[in-house]
């Protein structure tokens, strides 16, 4: 073996491809290795291409050392000590010699003397080996599995773009339907009005005949006046959290649609969009109010109700946060319509999960300037101080 080492440092060039299989092998372990690193490392200076084998450790910690060189294994299962056939660049092999001893019945006794023999850094680099082919197991199946989450990813994206398009279409065609609508109904009063003063000069304007054209207008005004107002009625996006049944716009993609559940446990919610239902933030989401909605329920009015019948304390104890999260949406929502500058919301202290789920609820609320704890003599960490925005 160490001859034909030798031989290999006569002949090699720069052009030269060195191939070797249990490098260092056929004298002294310990001596061996040392040639084996004299021999690779010289075989690098001259630019050498090499591959050599080895169940030498000492080599596979200089490989890490030595320039231009890099570890590769073949991986084992785990379970089965079994050999996958599958290639790793930059990760050194382990022999799982103890490990296969003990799998065929090699007494568990000796297996841990000879493992006492091999000694302890050894024996340490063995297990760092072992412990670094489970992590790059485990993190090339999570990175397995975010590729998939990207891919469905990709194609929710892409479908939910083409389903907005088609909304879109849908909505430009409404559109026009109902301009058309609009001009037939104005068609059809000027129709009527036209017959109306044809009736008043037929009859040389008797007073029953002006009296029937004029409550037969009437009639037709007011019908008129009620189809133009149900088409030209307009929704308006307010600042107001939407709850289930309302209708409401994702701020994120544009899309408007109907609110068809309560908050789940991440604050997440049901958008049905035409034939899409899309699960979105709440947060996301801006309630949608018709023209006629806004005109009903003045601010002013607004106001006066939530002073008389809301409290500035919502008490969450012994709730969870399922529980607790459409009676904090009504709350923080009637209190900033209401215009008060800081509300209270107590959690409890308890295991502080309530207090984190609020607080990190509350981090996604609009509207709201701050939040901190009450002093220690109003509630400490079992209250939460909600600040809102200046309106």
């Amino acid at each position: 073996r160490v001859e034909h080492l030798a031989k290999i440092l006569t002949n090699a060039t720069a052009h030269s491809l060195v191939l070797v299989d249990e490098v260092g092998s056929g004298t002294d372990p310990a001596e061996g290795a040392a040639l084996a690193m004299a021999f690779l490392e010289e075989l690098t200076h001259r630019g050498c291409w090499t591959v050599v084998t080895t169940h030498q450790g000492a080599l596979k910690a200089f490989a890490y050392q030595l320039p231009g060189a890099q570890n590769g294994s073949m991986a084992f299962d785990e379970k089965t000590l079994m050999p996958t056939y599958q290639f790793r660049l930059g990760i050194p092999g382990s022999s799982y010699a103890f490990e296969i001893a003990h799998r065929f019945g090699f007494p568990a006794e000796l297996v841990q003397k000879a493992r006492q023999v091999v000694g302890a850094e050894q024996s340490k680099l063995e297990n760092l080996i072992m412990d670094l082919e489970k992590k790059l197991n485990h993190y090339r199946t999570l990175l397995q599995q975010a590729e998939i989450k990207k891919a469905e990813l990709e194609g929710l994206i892409k479908l939910y773009r083409q389903k907005y398009e088609e909304l879109a279409k849908e909505e430009r065609k409404l559109k026009k339907k109902a301009m058309e609508e609009s001009q037939a109904i104005l068609a059809r009063a000027n129709a009527v009005i036209e017959e109306a003063i044809r009736e008043i000069r037929t009859r040389q304007a008797e007073k029953d005949s002006i009296k029937q054209a004029k409550a037969k207008v009437e009639t037709v005004r007011q019908e008129i006046e009620a189809q133009l107002q149900e088409l030209n009625e307009k929704e308006v996006e307010t600042d107001i959290l939407p709850c289930k049944g309302d209708r409401a716009r994702w701020i994120q993609m544009n899309v408007t649609g109907r609110v068809v559940s309560d908050p789940d446990s991440s604050g997440r919610v049901w958008l049905e969009a035409g034939d899409m239902r899309l699960k979105v933030p709440r947060s996301e989401l801006r309630k949608l109010e018709t023209s006629q909605e806004t005109r009903e329920t003045p601010r002013s009015m607004a106001r006066v109700e939530v002073e008389h019948n809301i409290s500035t304390e919502l008490d969450l104890r012994g709730m969870t946060m399922e529980e607790a999260q459409p009676l904090l949406d009504k709350f923080l929502d009637r209190a900033y319509l209401a215009g008060l500058e800081q509300v209270r919301i107590i959690h409890g202290k308890g295991t502080g999960a309530l207090r984190l789920k609020v607080q990190e609820y509350l981090a996604h609320y609009p509207r709201i300037a701050r939040t901190h704890f009450a002093a220690w003599n109003e509630g400490d960490i079992g209250v939460t101080v909600v600040e809102f925005e200046k309106k």
